[in-house]
């Protein structure tokens, strides 16, 4: 089938099939990744799993213009060889309530993000 040739209901019928596996319990340790552009190469490889489900994710930045994407809202530089660990803490004093880039050492992130109230 060619790709302009799909119709509204085709494409409807797609996404919530795909939406289908995004949907967590309310009292899941689960977060959801989606690894949108890897490098594929003799060096690397190919990566096993490009979306799943984890309790822990971490990636190391191989790349000088990478950025991590966290819930398709926020986009966060991830400059060569920074590691990034992402993980559910299921201790209490550890709860994320609120992320709030627009503080720290980075200039490129100063006024960029703006925290929720």
């Amino acid at each position: 089938m060619d790709f302009h040739s799909y119709t509204n209901e085709t494409v409807t019928e797609i996404t919530e099939r795909l939406n289908k596996d995004n949907v967590f319990a309310e009292d899941s340790l689960d977060m959801g990744y989606v690894v949108r552009e890897p490098i594929i190469n003799a060096t690397f490889g190919d990566i096993r799993f490009r979306k799943g489900k984890a309790r822990r994710v971490s990636m190391r930045s191989l790349g000088w213009d990478m950025k991590v994407n966290l819930d398709g809202l926020y986009s966060v530089p991830l400059n060569y060889g920074v590691q990034a660990v992402m993980k559910i803490c299921t201790e209490p004093q550890y709860a994320l309530r609120t992320v709030d880039f627009s503080k720290g050492d980075n200039p490129r992130l100063d006024n960029k993000f703006k925290p929720r109230s």
